[in-house]
């Protein structure tokens, strides 16, 4: 006897070994399902946790500048405009506001023309001779970039050998964030 058994229409499609093309394509849909939902969760948790990224590097970044007997210290972080200050930023570095310690605290309620003129800092980290190390550029009240500190005794062996057309190079680059 013969099996006369026949599939009904539409009971699954089949492909030439008899595997449905569901079963054919289940793991590799699992497998880019597991890594869409590894990078969704790594990027919200980058993106919630800026606060308190921003509150570590203030500390490590105002203990360094302490250290080195620096009256200058990062003050809050410094969010984009048009962005809540409780959430993160795009940017590959972070900004701060400056305070020099030997000239006085910026005063409490203090106007526009105040805030203006306070000096701000862009923390990044910058990559030379396969080494990474962080640095902060001082931003002047008019928009330039008036110093570049090292944060770390390897950077300041490497800046000491970087040509001065290299550093007017960054120099322009996070001017240019700064509008």
């Amino acid at each position: 006897m013969s099996d006369s058994r026949k599939t009904a229409p539409g009971a699954g499609v089949l492909n030439n070994r008899g595997k449905s093309l569901f079963l054919q394509f289940r793991d590799p849909l699992l497998i880019l399902g597991w890594i869409s939902a590894l990078v969704l969760i790594a990027g919200l948790s980058w993106y919630f946790t800026q606060p308190v990224r921003s509150r570590l590097m203030l500390n490590s970044v105002n203990r360094v500048l302490q250290q080195n007997g620096d009256a200058r210290r990062l003050e809050r972080p410094l969010f984009p405009v048009g962005h809540n200050e409780h959430f993160g930023s795009l940017l590959m570095g972070s900004w701060f506001s400056l305070t020099d310690l030997s000239m006085g605290q910026v005063p409490a309620g203090a106007s526009s023309a105040w805030q203006a003129r306070e000096a701000k800092a862009y923390v990044f980290t910058y990559i030379a001779g396969g080494t990474i190390f962080p640095c902060a550029a001082i931003i002047n009240p008019d928009g330039s970039v008036g110093e570049l500190i090292p944060l770390n005794r390897h950077g300041e062996g490497v800046l000491k050998q970087l040509s001065p057309e290299i550093l007017k190079i960054y120099f322009r680059r996070i001017e240019g964030l700064n509008q």
